[in-house]
């Protein structure tokens, strides 16, 4: 045998016998390593398990600690007692439910479980705002419950929110678990409400901090303050107006209900099987002017009407010719925009869209703001004094004008005017007839004047009442002084005397013209509106309109109708049924039989009243003009 084949099978040899010998080496020395690694494996695990049941046992142990906060007294009979009562209050001062009834079930226990459960049956009528309100309330407070079943029955027919109710809540009684005294949640009585500020008898078993909820009576307020036994109710919440010894319950709020409201619950009046479902006229109304001046801020805010609240909260947001600077909030819709300099004035016209995560499409409105000019107050013309005669309607127009504004949209309003005092919207005039009760004298009031975008200016108004002296003013004479004619009017509620000539003025008792002619008998007077005849013994209301005759004829003393002899010339007979021009038709007033003397124009003692000026006195018989002095025409009274 060659050398090299001798070391082959030498090598062979040895790795033949590796092989045969190896599993022998393993089984005695790797063996035990191995076992020793399976048994730490298995203890590991044992660990393992061990601790998750500790974790599994803790937590358990915790969610029983939370249950037993939220769970009925271990004593059933106590735990059905307090739920009891407490539903009772929730149907009938809550939710206010007609022909309530509030009824414990039988209890069953399960030898498994670590609880009781505790079921009551409520029934009675409600409407279905009603219904919400109860099921609300419910699942408000923190408490562990349920609806087991629920029957509603239409009592009145289709349409008609009429329900017969039948529920049953059920609840659990947890060994080893107390409650406050002897109600479900911790209970006082108001001892007075003043504002905001409610005073109770006792604190105890409530919370030591705010915020938290109680209920008075059927309100519940949120409770931001407390100080030893009063406490603040937030701002948020309508004042309480309850009575001494009303029961204040505090109402512990479950943590999937925090932020919520009834109105969350309003779906189910929206799913009413027995109403016909609501339409809603969804859409978007402007409060505010969208009108902004110069140097003034636009005050204008989107506010969405009739919104369904299964849309959720609206979202606003502008497209359009937006000017710079201008800005919607999204979640309120109110403008925030204040011109700066450079912004020229003009119309903005822009489309105002409103969304929400429920809705298919946008609600919009357009809108244009409109920037212009400053606004100033509307400019009027001062009115001055006015003199009113009782009876008789004193008219004058307003003369009001605005930069922007038109005269006929401008607002009109008095303030302080006398019973009966207007402005015709039409003519835009002020109209006033004063009554016979009316007091005389002079009457202050004011009148103002507003334009379009809030400006607005305030006159003043004087108005001085007089009677109506036409009624006493009497033609009692007329006679002549060397060849020349006068006629004597009396005004006997200020006993002063007036004297007319033929071709002179008259401006008196509101009656303005001239003297056309006097007659033993009559006196004619041209007035704007024709000729009118005044006859001896008559009042100035008195006098009759003439249909421009050519020559007229006395009228007898003992009749008050105007004859006029009949001619074949075109004379034509005075009209006996037209009463004088503008004099009012009141009732006279009665005067004393004996008026006081006329007073004499030689007695400076005698002093005129603020109506007219005294006149002379008339002539004593025999006496010539000369004597007396020469006869002119009165000064006209100061009617203003």
């Amino acid at each position: 045998m060659q050398k090299r084949e001798k070391i082959l099978a030498i090598a062979f040899v040895g790795v033949l016998g590796f092989w045969v010998v190896l599993p022998k080496i393993a089984d005695t020395i790797l063996k035990p390593v191995h076992d020793a690694q399976t048994k730490l494996y298995r203890a590991e695990r044992a660990v393992a398990e061990l601790r998750e049941a500790q974790d599994e046992a803790i937590a358990s142990m915790g969610r029983m600690k939370g249950w037993k906060e939220r769970a009925l007294p271990g004593n059933l009979q106590e735990a059905t007692l307090i739920y009891q009562q407490w539903l009772s209050d929730l149907v009938v001062n809550v939710a206010q439910f007609s022909n309530p009834k509030v009824t414990p079930e039988r209890s069953s226990s399960f030898r498994d479980k670590p609880y009781l459960p505790v079921a009551v049956t409520v029934t009675g009528n409600a409407t279905m705002h009603q219904y919400r309100e109860f099921m609300f309330r419910l699942h408000q407070v923190d408490l562990l419950q349920s609806v087991k079943s629920i029957s509603l029955e239409n009592v009145d027919g289709p349409n008609q929110d009429n329900l017969s109710v039948r529920l049953v809540v059920e609840s659990v009684s947890i060994p080893g678990v107390e409650r406050p005294g002897r109600s479900l949640f911790a209970r006082t009585t108001v001892g007075e409400v003043e504002g905001r500020k409610l005073r109770v008898r006792s604190m105890k078993d409530f919370p030591e901090a705010a915020p938290f909820v109680v209920r008075v009576g059927s309100d519940y307020v949120t409770v931001v303050g407390v100080e030893e036994l009063e406490l603040t109710i937030s701002d948020d919440d309508p004042e309480l107006t309850a009575a001494a010894d009303t029961v204040v319950e505090h109402v512990p709020i479950a943590e999937s209900m925090q932020g919520k409201t009834v109105d969350d619950f309003s779906e189910m009046l929206e799913l009413n099987p027995f109403m016909k479902p609501r339409i809603y006229n969804t859409r978007i109304e402007l409060a505010g002017s969208p009108t902004v001046y110069q140097g003034e801020e636009l005050k204008l805010e989107a506010k969405p009407m009739d919104w369904n609240p299964k849309f959720g909260k609206p979202k606003f947001r502008l497209e359009g010719t937006v000017p710079k600077g201008l800005t919607l909030e999204s979640q309120t819709g109110v403008f925030q925009w204040k011109p700066t300099e450079g912004i020229a004035f003009a119309d903005f016209p822009m489309t105002i869209q409103a969304t929400a995560d429920g809705m298919d499409e946008p609600i919009q409105q357009p809108v244009v703001v409109k920037y212009t000019m400053k606004n100033e107050p509307p400019t009027v013309e001062p009115i001055e004094a006015k003199t009113a005669v009782i009876g008789a309607e004193l008219r004058f127009p307003i003369k009001a004008t605005d930069d922007l504004t038109p005269a006929e949209q401008l607002g009109l309003t008095l303030a302080g005017a006398p019973e009966g005092a207007s402005i015709d919207a039409s003519t835009r005039e002020f109209v006033w007839t004063p009554g016979e009760d009316t007091e005389l004298g002079e009457r202050s009031f004011s009148l103002n004047v507003a334009d379009a975008g809030g400006q607005s200016t305030s006159v003043a108004i004087q108005v001085t009442i007089q009677d109506d002296t036409a009624r006493f003013t009497y033609l009692t004479s007329s006679v002549a002084f060397d060849a020349v004619k006068q006629a004597w009017l009396h005004d006997k509620s200020t006993n002063q005397k007036l004297i007319l000539q033929e071709g002179k003025l008259i401006n008196y008792a509101n009656l303005t013209g001239s003297v056309k002619k006097i007659d033993d008998q009559f006196v004619l007077l041209e007035i704007q509106t024709g000729t009118w005849r005044l006859d001896l013994g008559k009042n100035l209301t008195q006098m009759k309109k003439l249909d421009e005759p050519k020559s007229v004829e006395p009228e007898s003393p003992e009749s008050t109708d105007t004859k006029v002899p009949e001619s074949k010339s075109s004379e034509t007979k005075p009209s006996t049924d037209i009463k004088a021009p503008s004099l009012p038709t009141t009732p006279p007033i009665k005067v004393p039989e004996k008026a006081p003397a006329f007073p004499n124009p030689g007695d400076k003692t005698s002093e005129p009243t603020p109506a007219a000026k005294p006149l002379p006195a008339e002539k004593e018989e025999g006496k010539s003009e000369d004597e007396e002095g020469k006869l002119t025409e009165p000064k006209e009274p100061d009617l203003k």
